[in-house]
């Protein structure tokens, strides 16, 4: 008799561990999708308020706050697809208007910049890595943790 309840002791204590390993990668799991979510929305509004007020600027001077000279840009790092590079300048972030910012500064390397293209579409140069993603701009999946679209 003996022998039978510590095989169901046993096999009490396996299904325990089982269980226990199961909520364990379960909170793992929505704490990094809790995360990402966060580092998305984070970079999702800096990059719309920039975006904001460099057409904020635009619309009342007729010409983008830049600085500098062209900076070439790949633009397949962005969109899937074969683009050449495009000309973009640097956005001169006190001139737009932007009071506070964690990109954009030039204090990681001389590609921690925010530029704009001809035709006012504003990248963060460096891009920013949110889990297996790269982000260099106010894309529909970044615009859905902001609320713009669903």
């Amino acid at each position: 008799m003996r022998k039978y309840k510590k095989g169901i002791n046993l096999v009490a204590l396996v299904c325990v561990i089982f269980v226990l390993i199961i909520l364990a990668g379960t909170i793992v799991v929505s704490f990094n999708n809790i995360y990402i979510s966060t580092k998305k929305k984070e970079f999702a509004n800096e990059i719309y308020n920039v975006q904001k007020l460099v057409d904020q600027y635009y619309f009342k001077n007729g010409e983008y706050p830049v600085k500098g000279n062209d900076i070439y840009f790949d633009l397949s790092l962005v969109d899937d697809v074969k683009t050449e590079f495009i000309p973009t300048k640097e956005v001169d972030l006190y001139e737009a208007g932007v009071e506070e910012s964690n990109r954009g500064q030039k204090n990681i390397s001389e590609d921690d910049i925010y530029i704009v293209s001809n035709s006012g579409v504003v990248y963060y140069k460096l891009g920013q890595k949110i889990g297996d993603e790269t982000y260099y701009t106010l894309t529909d999946d970044l615009k859905k943790h902001l609320g713009l679209v669903k």
